[in-house]
C-alpha cells in the first residue's frame, strides 16, 4: 500500500476528502506525519519478517571496525556469524573490556566477537568493532531488522502490515482533534491493540524458537 493510499485510508475514517497528493494541504501533510509516527512504533514492536535481512561484508586485515551496509541507527542485530569459519559471533556491549583488549594485547587473528562502534558519518549505517582485529580477508554475515525509512513520496510503499499502521495513524489523528471527550479515543485504541496484535501473532508463527507463551 502505497504512502497516499495509506493517507486516504485515514481521511475517509475521519470523514475527509481524499487527495490525489499528501502535500495538497497543511492538514494532509499532518495525517502523513500521524503515519510516519505510527509506522515508527509499530515497527519498534516486533521483529517484523518484512524487514529481516542478512548484511554480509569481508573483513579487512588490520581493520577492526566494520560498516553495515544499508542499516541505520534503529536496527537490531539478531545474529551474527563468520561464514568462514563457521562460527557465531559474540556480542558485547560497547564497553571497556574490548576497549582494554584491542588496545592493550593487540590481538589479531580471525575475530569471535563485535560490539557496536557508532554511526557512519558518511551513510548513516551502524558500525561494529570486531575483536580479535581481522589478520585475514574473512566473510562474516549480520542478520538484522533494519526499519524502513519515512515515508516521503506519494508511491512510497509501506513495507510492515498496513492494518495496524492505518488504526493508528487514525487514533492519533482523533486524539489531534480532540472532539469526543476521550470515547471514540478509547474504542479506537482497542482496535488498533487488536490489529496490532494480530499482526504480531500471524508473523511471529514464522518464527518459533523467538516466542515464549505464557499463561495469563
Amino acid at each position: 500500500m502505497t504512502y497516499l493510499e495509506i493517507v486516504n485510508a485515514v481521511l475517509r475514517r475521519l470523514r475527509e476528502t481524499t487527495v490525489a497528493a499528501v502535500a495538497e494541504n497543511d492538514y494532509r501533510l499532518l495525517i502523513g506525519q500521524f503515519v510516519n509516527e505510527a509506522k515508527k512504533e509499530i515497527e519498534a514492536a516486533w521483529n517484523w519478517s518484512h524487514l529481516r535481512a542478512a548484511v554480509n561484508f569481508n573483513t579487512v586485515n588490520g581493520t577492526d571496525t566494520s560498516v553495515l551496509t544499508g542499516t541505520n541507527a534503529n536496527t537490531r542485530v539478531l545474529d551474527s556469524y563468520n561464514v568462514t569459519k563457521k562460527t557465531e559471533l559474540g556480542r558485547y556491549g560497547q564497553n571497556a573490556y574490548l576497549n582494554r583488549a584491542n588496545i592493550a594485547t593487540a590481538m589479531s587473528t580471525s575475530p569471535s566477537s563485535y560490539d557496536p562502534a557508532g554511526i557512519d558519518s558518511a551513510t548513516g549505517s551502524l558500525k561494529v568493532r570486531l575483536y580479535p582485529t581481522p589478520n585475514a580477508v574473512e566473510a562474516i554475515r549480520f542478520y538484522c531488522v533494519t526499519p524502513q525509512a519515512d515515508l516521503g513520496t506519494d508511491s512510497d510503499v509501506l513495507t510492515i502490515d498496513r492494518h495496524p499502521v492505518i488504526q493508528l495513524a487514525y487514533l492519533l489523528a482523533i486524539n489531534e482533534r480532540g472532539e469526543d471527550q476521550g470515547r471514540l479515543s478509547e474504542i479506537q485504541e482497542k482496535r488498533y491493540l487488536t490489529a496490532l496484535g494480530d499482526a504480531i501473532a500471524i508473523d511471529a508463527n514464522k518464527y518459533d524458537d523467538e516466542i515464549t507463551w505464557q499463561a495469563i
